[in-house]
């Protein structure tokens, strides 16, 4: 396959956030390309489950009580969403999360 063809993989502006994804077998595009993809389609606050904004936001870390600590930063979870091939709806986020974690463990 040509650069033009492997390109297409990529999701197109206007892409809703539930259908976000690069898939892995998108092999010519830079970090920087695909996460250009995701800024437009970011889901809202509101479309985000709780126990989510809880474990991954750092704004939300409430001392003394401490469920996870970030393993890594919000800009590398975005990587980290890339690399593995996942989207954004609540499965690819534990995913992503549980992956991360498994990082540390490991």
């Amino acid at each position: 396959m040509d650069n033009q063809q492997q390109k297409s993989l990529l999701p197109v502006k206007g892409t809703h956030w539930k259908k976000w994804y690069v898939p892995l077998e998108e092999e010519n595009a830079t970090v920087r390309e695909c996460l250009a993809t995701q800024a437009p389609v970011a889901a809202g606050s509101a479309d985000i489950p709780l126990i989510v904004r809880l474990i991954e936001n750092p704004k939300f870390d409430i001392p003394g009580i401490n469920l996870f600590n970030g393993a890594v930063s919000l800009e590398d979870h975005d990587v980290i969403h890339l690399l593995l091939g996942r989207g954004m709806l609540p499965k690819d986020e534990a995913f992503v999360i549980g992956f991360t974690m498994g990082l540390l463990i490991g």
